[in-house]
């Protein structure tokens, strides 16, 4: 019985390059990637749940600049939620694509484990009657055997 396939594609290192060659352009000609972050650590953002809200806060406080302090700038923070909305659908957009690369990533590399599973049952049984076979295959055998085994259950 065959092993099944999940995927047959072939990409050439060309394809993958001319790929790669192209996101790079569109990194270097926006040049909001290449602006310094600040850490990502204690951050609060806006979640889907909360863009209705943020945006209408943000609507009241034009509407009440009167009840706003002076630490708040709502100008800057009406551009910084637009800069938000536009990148969250520029995110969306690009997370379908990202998602399809990880399935076909994962397919092609499930197509490999099962094959290369049976290739290696098929070889470590072979190699129990072909001396020379054991020989080349016993690195693979040592890389595959677990560094930490478990410890024997009682």
């Amino acid at each position: 019985m065959a092993i099944e396939n999940k995927i047959s594609l072939t990409v050439t290192d060309e394809q993958r390059e001319e790929l790669k060659h192209r996101l790079n352009e569109i990194v270097t000609a926006y040049p909001f990637f290449n602006i310094p972050l600040p850490p990502q650590t204690n951050v609060r953002t806006v979640s889907s749940k909360r863009e209705p809200q943020a945006e209408r806060l943000i609507e009241l406080a034009r509407l009440f600049p009167q009840y706003i302090t002076s630490e708040v700038d709502i100008n800057e923070t009406d551009t910084d939620f637009r800069l938000y909305s536009q990148f969250r659908q520029i995110h969306s957009y690009y997370m379908v694509h990202v998602s399809k690369i990880e399935q076909l990533m994962y397919a092609a590399g499930s197509d490999v484990m099962a094959v290369i599973s049976r290739i290696y049952d098929l070889l470590k049984g072979a190699a129990k009657n072909d001396p020379a076979l054991k020989e080349v295959l016993q690195p693979v055998i040592d890389l595959l055997k677990k560094k930490n085994p478990a410890p024997p259950t009682p």
